[in-house]
């Protein structure tokens, strides 16, 4: 079986932080910058829960206001040679709050479809340990058969819930301090340096 690289989408593969923060600054008009990424120290559906009175309709706004901005947003530079990459020799899935539907878009806009097996967006399941989990059934897969490359202290914490070490990245919503404290593996700190990372892991 090949080992299984899941991927974090918002800030790994797409450089969507300036957008998603406009969208957060439109639907929540006080948050700043930082209190915005700190939503991403945890699930951020349960950040979201605590500031709204109506997750499901906040939900329903972000998404109508996030994915068409989404679409105009340039892919991270290099990684797509890196998915290509990877995609020779392991399974790559997508684990991502986003929803599915613009993600799917975003990724045929870019031709980098085919690399993947699957998608697990936040219409899946909000909660990413579960959706790391159906990923072990669907594909008979261990814990240790995976590994997890994302952004985020958030992502990290439940990857780490569902047995799952990761690799973070450095370019994306959180800095290495705040990466530090949900003790990755490593760190991937240039994009070039990504199929080199996993293939170190999984040695």
């Amino acid at each position: 079986m090949k080992k299984i690289i899941l991927f974090d989408f918002d800030g790994v593969i797409a450089d969507t932080f300036d957008i998603a923060y406009l969208t957060a600054q439109i639907l929540l008009p006080k948050i700043s910058e930082e209190d915005y990424r700190k939503m991403f120290e945890g699930n951020i559906y349960e950040s979201a829960k605590a500031k709204t009175k109506n997750l499901d309709d906040l939900n329903s706004k972000w998404f109508k206001d996030y994915a068409p901005r989404l679409l105009k947003k340039s892919i991270i530079p290099g990684i797509t040679n890196q998915l290509e990459q990877l995609s020779k020799k392991y399974t790559l899935i997508i684990i991502s709050s986003s929803i599915t539907s613009p993600i799917l878009e975003y990724t045929n806009r870019h031709h980098i479809t085919h690399f993947f097996k699957d998608i697990y967006g936040a219409d899946v399941e909000t909660d990413k340990m579960k959706k790391i989990k159906m990923v072990f059934k669907k594909y008979n897969a261990k814990p240790s058969d995976c590994v997890f490359i994302t952004d985020t202290l958030g992502d990290l914490k439940e990857a780490k819930k569902a047995g799952v070490e990761s690799l973070a990245v450095t370019w994306g919503f959180h800095d290495i301090i705040t990466l530090q404290k949900g003790k990755p593996k490593d760190y991937i700190r240039r994009v070039d340096d990504i199929t080199k990372k996993i293939d170190k892991y999984f040695k």
